[in-house]
């Protein structure tokens, strides 16, 4: 997958990422597994909006917005993500997938 996939639990934190998150945004693992979604988002008002939407609905789809690399540079990104929920309907944690779309703007 070229894509960044990045899961949370229920409280925004990442618990898995895949190898493109790291190649795109430079960090290892150990520096995002534990800590909180925001640390890449570059506008934590979205990232706020977006988090009550997506417990609101289940998902949100091609947003556009910006992440931030370990290197703190800002890449362009369309992202959706997706609430998974358990058989109780309990939010049990969050999938984000986002695509870097610098090159096109």
């Amino acid at each position: 997958m070229l894509d960044i996939l990045i899961v949370t639990d229920s409280n925004a934190i990442i618990t898995r990422v895949n190898q493109a998150t790291f190649n795109i945004l430079g960090y290892e693992e150990s520096e995002l597994l534990g800590k909180s979604i925001e640390l890449i988002f570059t506008e934590k008002n979205i990232f706020n909006v977006l988090n009550i939407k997506l417990k609101q609905e289940g998902f949100v789809e091609d947003i556009e917005t910006t992440y931030l690399t370990k290197s703190s540079s800002k890449i362009t990104v369309s992202f959706s993500a997706s609430v998974m929920r358990d058989d109780n309907r309990q939010i049990q944690g969050i999938v984000y997938v986002a695509q870097d779309i610098s090159e096109r703007k």
